[in-house]
């Protein structure tokens, strides 16, 4: 847990106060990483490795659950296609980010997320090495 607000991780602040100002050099990983996992999962080109990262990583920080998180890379996804229509430039280039947007989409559900309505074997593996590394049960 991130957290230092519960009773053992305040004792260990008061027995070794260099934690306290360990943790605020620290502290902001979290935030960071689940935001540097978002903007790649918008991203109009993402290889089925970046995506399966992202999302395992989103999945191991945020302790979603998988459908949850397809249900908000796929709207994330959807508000960057609304962004393209938007972004100025020719009609052109618009539509041509747009149509290559939804097809990675598509691409990336399918090759990393849908198996006959079950997750991957790739991603299921990926989760249960870091389950394994880090001692927790991740339910998938």
């Amino acid at each position: 847990n991130l957290h230092i607000g519960n009773g053992a991780a305040s004792q260990h602040l008061t027995q070794f106060p260099v934690l306290a100002q360990q943790w605020g050099a620290i502290s902001h990983f979290k935030p960071s990483i689940l935001q540097g996992c978002r903007d790649t999962l918008e991203g109009v080109s993402v290889s089925d490795e970046q995506f399966t990262e992202s999302v395992s990583t989103v999945i191991l920080l945020e302790g979603v659950d998988l459908e949850t998180l397809v249900q908000e890379v796929l709207e994330s996804r959807l508000s960057a296609v609304a962004r393209h229509l938007t972004s100025g430039g020719s009609v052109r280039n618009q539509l041509a980010d747009c149509v290559e947007s939804i097809i990675c989409t598509l691409d990336l559900v399918h090759n990393n997320l849908v198996t006959s309505n079950h997750v991957t074997d790739k991603l299921k593996h990926l989760l249960s090495q870091c389950n394994n590394y880090g001692g927790s049960q991740q339910r998938v």
